[in-house]
């Protein structure tokens, strides 16, 4: 009987470093688990309260300003570079089956640091209708003409893209990249619709508001530790 007891220990000490290794295995899963829940998490947050942008008619600034909104956030955003064009779609034909995207760049700059309680203007803007022409007027903050472009009657969207890095949690940093558009025209109602002319001219003579066609087109949102 006493030559079995060591057996019995050994097979005690075996089960043990099973349970070891179990117990070790279960707690590096859940722990890689629980850092991916609060990656999505902390991604999903930043996608929809982060760096986002809007664009807004400054009666006083006779202007549009489309900026990057950091004016609620609770941190700073950092390393920002973005990009102004404006975007002809020229439709497939026979010689080329693939549309054809032809870009005129209008701004494009960085700041490396924008505080929070601050929002960074893009691009300062207003339009003007001469006939049947229409012109891209680009501002200062107070309006006072810069530079301008013609709008031509093909034009489809008038292109912005920008890349913003900043914290979450005091952990997880993000670094967010979108592109918005503003579309010359939309179909409302069944009808193409002019929104340069019909929709923000209009917006140009009223109050302070937002302009609500901008279009999100593409975003990415990369999280590190």
């Amino acid at each position: 009987m006493s030559a079995l007891r060591p057996l019995k220990a050994g097979v005690s000490r075996e089960e043990a470093r099973m349970q070891s290794f179990v117990l070790s295995a279960l707690g590096s899963f859940f722990a890689i688990v629980m850092v991916y829940a609060l990656y999505i998490c902390s991604a999903e947050y930043c996608k929809s309260h982060k760096a986002m942008a809007e664009c807004w008619w400054l009666k006083d600034a006779r202007s549009f300003r489309f900026v990057i909104r950091n004016m609620s956030g609770s941190t700073n955003l950092t390393d920002i570079r973005f990009r102004v064009w404006m975007r002809t779609i020229i439709p497939s034909a026979e010689g080329i089956s693939v549309k054809t995207l032809v870009d005129a760049e209008v701004e494009s700059g960085e700041r490396l640091l924008l505080p929070r309680r601050q929002d960074l203007p893009l691009l300062c803007f207003r339009f003007e209708q001469a006939d049947s022409a229409v012109a891209l007027l680009i501002t200062d903050k107070r309006g006072a003409v810069l530079r301008n472009f013609a709008v031509p009657s093909d034009l489809n969207y008038l292109m912005f893209e920008y890349t913003a890095r900043t914290r979450h949690w005091y952990l997880f940093k993000h670094e967010i990249s979108r592109i918005y558009a503003l579309p010359q025209y939309k179909q409302i109602g069944g009808e193409r619709r002019n929104v340069f002319t019909e929709y923000l001219l209009a917006l140009q003579s009223g109050p302070e508001r937002q302009a609500k066609s901008v279009l999100k087109f593409a975003e990415e949102v990369t999280v590190t530790v």
